[in-house]
C-alpha cells in the first residue's frame, strides 16, 4: 500500500549536517583565530569534529570543550554558541537526493513532513535556508518533548490527518527516529549514516533516493 504520508528527520536525513559543519568551519575558525594560539584550520577541523559528537550535545558544552582544547580562556563559550546558532544555518547543505525525493513524493500525492529534535530557531532556519518544501514541520522545542517520545510523531500525523499505519518515517538515528516512529505504529526506514547499530528493526537505506523503489513497489 502506498503511504499517504512520509515523515523525515532533519539532521543527517534531509540536511547533510556533516557537510554543513565542513562548510561552516572556516567561518568559525576565522571568528576564533586570534584566540587559537596559531592552530591551523585542519587541526581546528579535527578537534571540532571530535568534540561536536554529531550535534548531540548542547552548543554551550560543545563550545566550552572546543575552547578548552585550544586553551582559549579569554573567549566566552556562551557568546560562541550564540554565534553558531545565528550563523550555522547559512551554510546548510542538503542531503544528496533530498530535493529529488520530495519532488517525487509530491508527484505521487504523498504528504511530507519533518519531525526534528532541537530548537525552533535553529532547525527552522536550516529548513528555510535549504528551501525544503514539506506539508508540516514539528520541532521538539515547540511540543515540549524530544523524540523518541511519541508526541512529536503523533502531532505531525494529526496535522496531516493520517493514521500511523498510513505513514512512513525516515531517519538516521536508531533510537530517536527508528524506535520512536515504530513505537507509534509507523513503518520506519533507517538511513545509515554515522549512527551504527547491529540490530535495527527497520528497512535500511544507504541513500535517500532508494526510498522511491519502496514507494513504487508498494
Amino acid at each position: 500500500m502506498i503511504p499517504k504520508a512520509i515523515l523525515f528527520d532533519l539532521d543527517d536525513t534531509l540536511h547533510d549536517r556533516r557537510a554543513s559543519v565542513e562548510a561552516f568551519t572556516p567561518a568559525l575558525f576565522a571568528h576564533l583565530e586570534p584566540w587559537l594560539s596559531g592552530a591551523s584550520l585542519e587541526n581546528f577541523k579535527t578537534v571540532l569534529h571530535r568534540v561536536d559528537y554529531g550535534g548531540y550535545v548542547p552548543r554551550e558544552i560543545f563550545m566550552q570543550r572546543l575552547l578548552e582544547a585550544f586553551h582559549a580562556k579569554d573567549f566566552d563559550a556562551l557568546r560562541l554558541a550564540k554565534f553558531w546558532r545565528s550563523e550555522f544555518a547559512k551554510f546548510a547543505q542538503p542531503m544528496v537526493g533530498a530535493y529529488e525525493l520530495l519532488e517525487f513524493l509530491g508527484s505521487k500525492g504523498i504528504k511530507t513532513g519533518i519531525v526534528s529534535n532541537g530548537t525552533v530557531q535553529l532547525q527552522q532556519a536550516k529548513i528555510d535556508a535549504l528551501g525544503l518544501k514539506v506539508d508540516v514541520v514539528i520541532i521538539s522545542e515547540a511540543v515540549g518533548v524530544k523524540k523518541p517520545s511519541a508526541k512529536p510523531f503523533l502531532e505531525a500525523l494529526r496535522l496531516l490527518e493520517v493514521s500511523a499505519s498510513e505513514a512512513w518515517f525516515v531517519g538516521d538515528h536508531p533510537i530517536n527516529d527508528v524506535q520512536g516512529a515504530s513505537s507509534v505504529g509507523m513503518k520506519a526506514f533507517w538511513l545509515e549514516r554515522e549512527q551504527r547499530a547491529e540490530a535495527v528493526d527497520a528497512v535500511r537505506l544507504e541513500h535517500l533516493l532508494e526510498l522511491r523503489s519502496y514507494v513504487v513497489g508498494s
